[in-house]
């Protein structure tokens, strides 16, 4: 964060923050998916009582995942806001959010080519 920190930001440092932001969270949900694909193996018990409990973890790893997920997309455009650099923070969300779009077009298109 301490390209956020500097008084006057270049525009290509919250360029590569916005695209290291959306591609970081490209990641963390390609982690998620996988996790949460193989997860089955862990628990192929068909025991009634651990039935219960796993929309439990499901929920919680959703909640989890979900906080870790605002907190890399929103967490430098919230600090930048906070630190009355408005543009900044609307330049870097929007060129994360970008990111975000792209990778999900992208994976689009390897769905329906394969």
């Amino acid at each position: 964060m301490s390209i956020l920190k500097r008084k006057k930001i270049d525009s290509r440092a919250l360029a590569n923050y916005g695209i290291l932001a959306g591609l970081a969270q490209f990641c963390y949900i390609l982690g998620v998916v996988f996790i949460m694909n193989n997860i089955g193996r862990f628990f192929q018990t068909q025991d009634s009582d651990f039935t219960i409990l796993m929309p439990v973890l499901f929920l919680l790893i959703f909640i989890f995942s979900a906080t870790v997920s605002a907190l890399m997309v929103l967490g430098g455009p919230a600090y930048l806001w906070h630190e009355k650099k408005y543009k900044e923070a609307m330049q870097v969300l929007g060129i994360s959010l970008s990111t975000l779009f792209f990778a999900a077009v992208l994976v689009f298109l390897v769905i329906i080519n394969f």
